[in-house]
């Protein structure tokens, strides 16, 4: 009877032993499948943000350029740089091999800038002495990279390329990419202000794809109509694509005054019907961009990409032919240059979205003066009309601004313009007259 007893309870224990063994290992692998599920969804999260950011896989060999400042030329593009300031500057070459800025040259090229947005705090990239700065070049780019400390890095990519396949480097892909450097979740933003200048020797500072001239500060939520916006004078002419292709769409774009773009504000201040120019500001003109700002974790990536094309010599710029190939867009008026006795004088013809019929030729406002014929008989000189002028521009500031512009213009061979010291100077004229000095 004991053996019996002993035999069942061994048979008992045998069975209990069993069954925890077996319960322990239901329990281990409902644990492991569990965690595999955690890190697949955790894996599909990573891999939807990867998709949301993607980073650029690096097939381009690139090589240290720290420190050399040499320009890079592809083509129709040269790209210049200030390696202790962080700043670059972009030109066209000519058929007759001179080099001509799109962007402004002061300040050695710090006009033209990026900028990074982290909470309410705005840090302009250039110029920085606390913001690290490194280049490297490729066989057809450039890359800067901009380390904000504890913070993020910044890397401006620069790819020059031809628009269409076998022809010449005419365009410029632009790709800035913002990586949270922090141990924590990050919004952070990037904008652009590219300050121009082909428009400031033109009639008009920008043109609409439509060849339309923008007459006055202007602030777009879409480029979808638009699509580019070109900035051009009879030497040359930049297309700027902020829609289309691979193209990051902006949250505002704006078209103005430098001094509007230059403060402390991460979207423009803009007022509707305000002309480019202003009492500090004379004839200045820039793009500013700004796209919407990226929710990153740490080491995670946001890009802003944006296009850039050029022509020289009276051309006509072709970036819509890579950005929009099957598109029927008509082709905006080259520009015609025509040859007056005594200087050249550049018109073109505009043709208005809204309207069947093409306008007439129309020449520069400013050169109009200089084609007038001078009267056989000696006319009286119209008086200037004081209500011409607004009460800022009635101003000693305003006077001395222009004043000053006037001996800028003078002394700089290299940019003389005669038509807009004549200008500025009948403009000095008129409100002296008025102010009665």
């Amino acid at each position: 009877m004991k053996i019996f007893k002993t035999a069942g309870l061994l048979l008992f224990s045998s069975l209990f032993i069993f069954s925890c063994k077996t319960t322990s290992v239901q329990v281990t692998d409902a644990a492991a499948a569990e965690g595999a599920a955690a890190q697949t969804a955790q894996e599909g999260e990573n891999s939807e943000k990867t998709l949301e950011y993607p980073v650029k896989k690096e097939n381009e060999v690139w090589t240290d350029n720290s420190g050399k400042s040499e320009p890079f030329s592809k083509g129709l593009v040269t790209l210049r740089y200030k390696k202790k300031l962080g700043s670059f500057n972009i030109a066209v070459k000519n058929k007759a091999e001179k080099l001509i800025p799109v962007l402004s040259t002061v300040e050695e090229y710090t006009t033209s800038a990026f900028y990074l947005k982290s909470n309410n705090k705005i840090i302009k990239l250039f110029n920085d002495s606390n913001i690290k700065t490194g280049y490297s070049k490729s066989e057809n780019a450039v890359r800067i990279t901009y380390s904000v400390p504890d913070l993020a890095d910044v890397v401006l990519e620069f790819l020059i390329f031809p628009s269409v396949e076998g022809g010449i480097e005419d365009m410029v892909k632009v790709t800035a990419t913002v990586i949270n450097k922090t141990s924590v979740q990050k919004e952070l933003g990037l904008k652009t202000i590219l300050d121009t200048v082909l428009g400031e020797v033109d009639s008009y500072h920008f043109y609409t794809r439509n060849g339309v001239p923008v007459t006055s500060e202007v602030l777009y939520k879409t480029m979808a109509n638009e699509k580019w916006i070109v900035s051009r004078n009879p030497s040359a002419a930049m297309q700027m694509f902020f829609y289309g292709a691979d193209c990051t769409a902006p949250e505002a774009l704006a078209l103005g005054n430098y001094g509007t773009f230059d403060k402390k504000e991460w979207v423009p201040n803009m007022y509707n019907y305000r002309g480019f120019d202003s009492a500090y500001s004379y004839n200045n003109s820039a793009v500013a961009v700004v796209w919407p700002t990226f929710r990153l974790n740490p080491n995670e990536s946001g890009k802003c990409i944006f296009y850039l094309a050029f022509a020289t010599d009276y051309d006509n710029p072709q970036g819509e032919k890579y950005l929009f190939p099957e598109s029927d867009e008509e082709e905006v008026e080259p520009l015609i240059p025509t040859e007056p006795a005594q200087e050249k004088v550049f018109t073109r013809t505009i043709e208005s979205a809204r309207q069947t019929e093409p306008q007439p030729e129309r020449a520069a406002p400013a050169m109009d003066k200089i084609q007038k014929k001078t009267p056989s008989a000696p006319q009286k000189k119209k008086k200037a009309d004081p209500k011409q002028f607004s009460n800022q521009q009635l101003t000693p500031e305003y006077v001395q601004n222009l004043l000053d512009r006037i001996i800028a213009l003078e002394e700089d061979d290299a940019s003389l313009n005669r038509a807009e010291i004549f200008q500025l100077n009948a403009e000095l004229d008129a409100i002296l007259e008025v102010l009665g000095l």
